[in-house]
């Protein structure tokens, strides 16, 4: 078992890996990142949770949102994250989370993972697709894909343009979005031409974090 407290949350999980263990240690230094996402959230919103991992933002999320009637939907492609989001929610009374075992792209179909040498073909499904479906298109987004930044937001493209997100909380990955052809620039320009402006980022190790708002909303 793992513990830690997290934006004054105390959690515990349970850890079968060092992954799992850098994993949550990672998660406890992103903790400004992190209030501000909470922060941001207004009664009924739509937080899309996207490279959910073992569910460490979806329980802050769940935990905060649990009086302002906050929908929460999860989505992680990775076979044991599944799993283990799955239980991790529950053990810690997350259950409204909707999980969604798939990775969200510019086009639906699907792609192959490379996890530490051991790979996985997942379904890939345009974010928007899942908005359509389901009648409820998110107004806040917190992206964590490991380089597929870009990919995940032309999947959102026509929810950017009229807008219905209103915040934008993305770790990026410049190195691995460098093997994709795409950079922070690529990001920042598909963003701003519709509408959003970058209003706080931080560096971490070799990631960033970014908040973008739609330029309509008062800071």
């Amino acid at each position: 078992w793992y513990d830690i407290t997290l934006c004054g949350q105390p959690m515990r999980f349970p850890v079968t890996t060092n992954t799992h263990i850098i994993s949550l240690d990672d998660a406890l230094s992103e903790e400004q990142f992190l209030t501000r996402l909470l922060d941001s959230l207004q009664p009924n919103d739509v937080v899309y949770d996207i490279g959910a991992n073992l569910g460490v933002v979806s329980i802050l999320l769940a935990r905060q949102s649990a009086a302002t009637e906050v929908r929460i939907e999860a989505f992680e492609p990775i076979p044991d994250n599944i799993a283990m989001l799955r239980d991790n929610l529950g053990r810690h009374e997350a259950d409204q989370v909707i999980v969604h075992p798939l990775a969200l792209g510019a086009t639906a179909g699907r792609v192959t993972l490379d996890i530490e040498g051991n790979q996985f073909e997942v379904p890939v499904s345009p974010g928007q697709d899942i908005a359509s479906a389901s009648g409820h298109p998110p107004t806040v987004l917190k992206i964590d894909v490991e380089g597929a930044e870009l990919d995940v937001l032309r999947g959102v493209s026509d929810l950017l343009d009229q807008p219905t997100v209103r915040e934008l909380f993305i770790e990026l990955h410049p190195g691995f979005m460098a093997q994709r052809g795409d950079s922070q620039q690529s990001l920042d320009t598909f963003l701003t031409q519709r509408g959003y402006r970058l209003v706080w980022s931080k560096q971490r190790n070799l990631e960033t974090h970014l908040h973008y708002r739609a330029a309509e909303v008062q800071p």
